[in-house]
């Protein structure tokens, strides 16, 4: 039930903590820390699950999904924002921009497993 997971973060302590999450939970993590290592990454590894921060330096996390999603072989795998910045209210802003959801920061283990829960049903039920 190990679900593959593209990680595109770049501060330290945050892709430490998801990714201490991500593996007691059984899963995989590939990390890149820029929006073009991550886009690379995701057309070489085809993840069954991108998590983007909005906040990137190189390019942010709204160009990396808009990127994504052009991309045929990437277009059906879900991607979920993560940022500091972002209340309920823009949940429907992230939908539109190509997100399939967003998690707000500090990440809380019980809703990052809910959603991956949610989103990679068709990835958990085929391991």
């Amino acid at each position: 039930m190990s679900i593959k997971i593209l990680y595109i973060e770049d501060n330290a302590n945050n892709m430490r903590l998801v990714r201490k999450m991500l593996h007691m939970h059984g899963h995989s993590i590939i990390e890149a820390d820029d929006g073009f290592a991550g886009i690379n990454l995701a057309l070489r590894e085809e993840p069954d699950l991108i998590l983007i921060d909005i906040q990137l330096a190189s390019i942010d996390g709204f160009e990396v999904v808009s990127r994504l999603r052009t991309n045929p072989l990437l277009q059906h795998v879900p991607i979920v924002a993560t940022t500091a910045y972002a209340a309920s209210r823009d949940y429907a802003y992230f939908i539109a921009s190509g997100f399939d959801d967003f998690l707000p920061k500090p990440v809380s283990r019980e809703q990052l497993m809910k959603t991956i829960t949610q989103l990679c049903k068709p990835a958990i039920n085929n391991s």
